[in-house]
């Protein structure tokens, strides 16, 4: 790479080269105007030594160079160097830089590494009587490994562990740290093989609720959610009630009467004092209506329908079952109809009856049977 050329700067026709130089070897090529020329010629040169102060070379009566001209870094503005009865430390370098005050070993390169003694799994855990601190680099599982003063702790996992997960693991080893070592009589415990718990365990986070269970969305995300069989529940109307003829909407009132396999109100969703069933949280439901009435003499038609009201008791949803019963059908005085809802925790749900439209001018009479026959029920339960 050439560094300078000349022709004829220098006084009359002759050449002259002023530039300042990095310590190395330098070529001087010299070559005539006129190629068939001869003769003799003289070279001169004046060599001047000054220090350049911030070019990471020590030079002539340099101390140090540290590429920089900042003061309070070891080496000063001048590249003299700063406390230097502080430095107590080894500098390993290609420019004879001191060691860093802070540092009892200051290592410096620009095209190679350090390497730390490495050894196999075996070898590292043979080590006697390892010192706090001892860091080496494991060749089995490819990673650093320091001594925390009671176990090898790998780089970036959890002390004892390959990975940061959980190790083979000894019989009734503790698996609760306090951030430096694994403490006694912990709950949860590697038994060599698996996890194991002793006692109950508690999980913190979600919605948790009684008779919720813990499950999991396809990337492994962990929710509370109600447990089939839950939230159900059957009631029957408590006693018959008068639907009028002419459209009024009556609201059907249930009780429990006595608890038994027709009779229940597994969650408690069903308040008995508003004859609503309140939905505990966000979901699917399904909801069943037995209607009996009792027989008239001629045709008449009624509506039966299931309705929603949001939490704030805004009419949200109604679902409508219009029956019209012929005196002589097969269908005369019975009324079945389901529904699924998707409702929002705190929906509540209820049935209104209202008789219309029909010659019949007679009032209905809803039946409420009793707890062992049949009568007109409110039933229903979550999905999901």
């Amino acid at each position: 790479m050439q560094v300078a050329c000349d022709d004829d700067g220098g006084p009359g026709a002759f050449s002259l080269i002023q530039t300042t130089l990095n310590a190395g070897t330098y070529y001087a090529r010299i070559a005539s105007f006129n190629a068939t020329a001869a003769g003799t010629f003289s070279l001169v040169y004046n060599l001047n030594l000054s220090n350049i102060c911030g070019n990471s070379i020590i030079e002539s009566t340099e101390e140090c160079d540290d590429g920089n001209t900042t003061n309070g870094d070891g080496c000063s503005s001048t590249c003299k160097t700063e406390n230097a009865s502080s430095i107590k430390g080894v500098g390993i370098n290609s420019d004879s830089t001191r060691a860093n005050p802070s540092a009892m070993l200051d290592v410096k390169s620009f095209d190679r590494g350090i390497l730390i003694p490495r050894m196999n799994t075996g070898q590292r855990t043979a080590i006697a009587a390892p010192a706090k601190g001892l860091l080496v680099f494991d060749i089995t599982t490819s990673t650093f490994w320091y001594y925390s003063g009671s176990v090898w702790t790998e780089v970036g996992g959890t002390a004892g562990t390959a990975g940061g997960g959980l190790p083979a693991g000894t019989a009734s080893q503790t698996l609760r740290s306090n951030g430096t070592n694994w403490i006694a009589n912990s709950a949860l415990q590697n038994d060599g093989t698996n996890v194991t718990v002793s006692g109950q365990i508690k999980i913190n986070g979600g919605v948790p609720g009684s008779g919720k269970v813990l499950t999991s969305d396809a990337t492994g995300l962990a929710t509370w959610k109600d447990a089939p069989g839950s939230v159900a529940f059957s009631v029957m109307l408590d006693s018959n009630r008068t639907i009028p003829h002419g459209g009024a909407s009556v609201r059907l009132h249930f009780g429990l009467l006595a608890a038994s396999a027709n009779n229940y109100n597994t969650g408690n969703a069903f308040n008995q004092n508003t004859d609503e069933f309140v939905a505990p949280s966000s979901g699917l439901y399904s909801f069943t209506m037995d209607i009996y009435s009792v027989s008239l003499t001629s045709d008449y038609s009624i509506i039966n329908e299931f309705r929603v009201n949001n939490s704030s008791n805004t009419f949200t949803t109604q679902v409508p079952f219009v029956d019209i019963v012929n005196a002589a059908g097969s269908l005369k005085g019975s009324y079945s109809h389901t529904a699924i809802l998707n409702l929002n925790a705190g929906d509540k749900v209820f049935i209104l009856s209202s008789k219309f439209n029909s010659a019949n001018t007679s009032n209905v009479i809803v039946d409420s049977g009793s707890a062992s026959a049949a009568g007109t029920r409110f039933m229903g339960y979550k999905i999901n």
